[in-house]
Formats: structure tokens, sequence, C-alpha cells
């Protein structure tokens, strides 16, 4: 699937979303919620960190960032995103990470 540009791979979870970064060997961006069941937003960019430490990471919200964790990972490598965002907004995001 393609927008933008991009070629875009979707998971239903964390797990899947491993699994198919493993296939691939290389993901530029990961996009990931916060809160998700079996495996949160954070603790699949700490797994992402480990096997991917270039990929850039952007976590999405619907709850207020004071309230989040993120603290563990490191700042220049994510982006926090509150909920509702522009698909342009994101396009611009990408963009700069991806020129960087």
């Amino acid at each position: 699937m393609a927008y933008y540009g991009y070629c875009i791979i979707t998971a239903c979870g964390g797990k899947e979303a491993l699994q198919k970064a493993d296939e691939l060997k290389q993901i530029d961006i990961l996009l990931t919620d916060i809160m998700m069941p079996y495996m949160n937003g954070i603790e699949l960019a700490k797994k992402f960190n480990e096997l991917f430490p270039e990929t850039k990471i952007f976590f999405m919200s619907g709850y207020t960032f004071p309230s989040l964790n993120i603290n563990e990972l490191s700042e220049e490598n994510h982006v926090v995103f509150e909920k509702p965002f522009s698909i342009d907004r994101l396009n611009s995001e990408f963009s700069k990470v991806l020129t960087n």
C-alpha cells in the first residue's frame, strides 16, 4: 500500500509488527499508538530500538502526554502526535525525519 510515496506495512498489534519488520530487515519509520492491548506502543518501540536502532519512532495517542511515560526512549529517535492530527502534518513530519 502506498500513500504520499511511502510504502506502508500495517500490523494488527506489536507482535505482528515485529514479525513483519523482521521479514523486511529495515523499517524507516514506525507509527504506533501508545495504548494497545498485549504490547503497548512503548514496549514495541523499545523492541524496535533494539532490533532496528535507526528506525524513527512516531507515537500517537488520544491521551494527554504528561500522563504518558515515554522518558525511557531516546528523545532524538521519536515524535509524539496527539490525536486527532491531519495526514498532511504526519506527511510533513515523515518528510523531515527522512531527509535528515
